[in-house]
């Protein structure tokens, strides 16, 4: 691993706080209502414009499963997972499979209706990278889309 990765990640460990009460991130996502299948259409099958983000416990860890179409598919650790406020979590999820690999802090809100999220924040940990910030992306001031809960 990069030595600059290395701490960064090192630092957000000594600093990030514990699940609420004890929970185990698994537990802590099942309570705020992220474990399942999220995406924008559900009627439709997952493509680029249709994304399909599966939270799931595999051997005692949660995982992030994306799948965007035919284009690609990945499974990726969360690795710190805290309830922010009853609206909204937060996450670091370390994806292995990204050239370079990264570590990627995210913030999800949650519309009042319960059903649906959508990503508040994306940021790189180890460059400050951010690609969506307020709900917005920087690159283009558009909102990030709302996910469905599917099942």
């Amino acid at each position: 691993m990069l030595p600059l990765l290395r701490a960064a990640l090192l630092a957000v460990a000594l600093v990030w706080p514990g699940a609420v009460l004890g929970q185990s991130p698994q537990q802590t996502a099942a309570s705020w209502g992220l474990m399942g299948t999220w995406t924008f259409d559900c009627s439709a099958p997952p493509a680029e414009d249709n994304i399909t983000y599966k939270y799931v416990r595999r051997n005692n860890q949660l995982f992030l499963d994306r799948d965007y179409g035919g284009t690609m598919q990945d499974s990726n650790t969360i690795t710190s997972l805290r309830v922010v406020a009853s609206d909204q979590i937060e996450y670091l999820v370390s994806f292995g499979s990204t050239q370079p690999p990264s570590t990627r802090y995210h913030r999800w809100l949650k519309h009042p209706d319960g059903r649906r999220i959508r990503v508040f924040t994306n940021r790189n940990v180890a460059t400050g990278e951010v690609v969506i910030d307020n709900g917005k992306f920087t690159a283009s001031g558009a909102e990030s889309g709302w996910f469905t809960r599917c099942r």
